[in-house]
């Protein structure tokens, strides 16, 4: 009776127009499964640029009272119960979320994507490469309880980079980044935010400025 998940939230309306892709979309291999009283929809996302690099994902599924199924919002929480922990690093591969301002709608080899260093097999940390002017990066959700910045870890050549923190797509900016250190080796880059957060939010990281740089973790401060 119409769509479950999309692995681009095409249809989701409630953050975004409906018609609105946050990343890049392609096939999708679902399968419903029930876990005690709850049902999951396992789906799967893009990585590496082509329609055969996948990373598995997974989302509670909600019901109407008339039995009907929601289609069900991407999320980076997986089967973690509820918001994540507004404590410790987390890796960039989470990210629910990656698009530009041009996001077309199929994966497409040389935008912003997902990767790891090595083969396969290999036990490197996925991160998020080839981030140029107008990306936005989505962390969806944190119990977040008095964040007053973030911290990430980039690399690469992000000429006159500046970076933007938002709680919300169209929502203010909260702190900003205004010179992006990268190089070879990975740096540590801090936005402050003008006034502690708490509640329940996600995560938006929009980098500006020229070149590209890669994106490996990040972690929310106190």
């Amino acid at each position: 009776a119409g769509v479950i998940v999309s692995n681009c939230d095409l249809g989701i309306d409630s953050y975004k127009p409906a018609d609105k892709v946050v990343c890049s979309g392609a096939n999708n291999h679902g399968s419903m499964v029930q876990i005690g009283d709850d049902w999951y929809i396992f789906y799967h996302r893009h990585t590496g640029g082509t329609w055969f690099s996948r990373q598995g994902c997974a989302e509670k599924l909600e019901f109407t009272a008339d039995g009907k199924i929601k289609q069900a919002e991407i999320t980076s929480c997986g089967l973690n119960g509820g918001p994540l922990s507004d404590e410790g690093e987390y890796p960039t591969y989470i990210a629910c979320h990656i698009f530009a301002d041009d996001q077309p709608m199929y994966v497409e080899k040389n935008r912003t994507r997902i990767i790891q260093d090595g083969g396969d097999g290999d036990p490197n940390i996925g991160y998020i490469t080839n981030v140029t002017d107008g990306v936005t990066i989505g962390f969806k959700y944190f119990d977040m309880k008095a964040v007053t910045g973030v911290r990430i870890l980039t690399r690469g050549y992000f000429h006159g980079g500046k970076v933007e923190i938002r709680t919300a797509l169209d929502g203010e900016i909260l702190g900003t980044i205004d010179t992006v250190h990268c190089g070879n080796t990975w740096h540590e880059n801090i936005a402050r935010f003008k006034a502690p957060v708490t509640g329940t939010y996600p995560l938006y990281i929009t980098f500006r400025g020229g070149g590209s740089c890669s994106f490996l973790k990040f972690e929310l401060l106190h």
